[in-house]
């Protein structure tokens, strides 16, 4: 597992974006849903916010 930098925007709280470093065997395809998806749930646990609140902007 790697550490990547997920840079990330609430969609109601504020319009600035955030970064989070999560753990991942590798870089998602973002255009592959099954991964996508897989991307949005670590997120979503690691800054304890649901899916639907957070868009994905980057991940480095």
């Amino acid at each position: 597992m790697q550490k990547y930098t997920v840079e990330y925007q609430l969609h109601a709280k504020e319009q600035n974006t955030r970064t989070v470093e999560v753990k991942m065997n590798r870089v998602p395809d973002l255009n592959n849903q099954e991964e996508l998806n897989a991307a949005y749930q670590i997120v979503s646990d690691a800054i304890r916010e649901p899916i639907t609140s957070f868009e994905i902007v980057s991940i480095t």
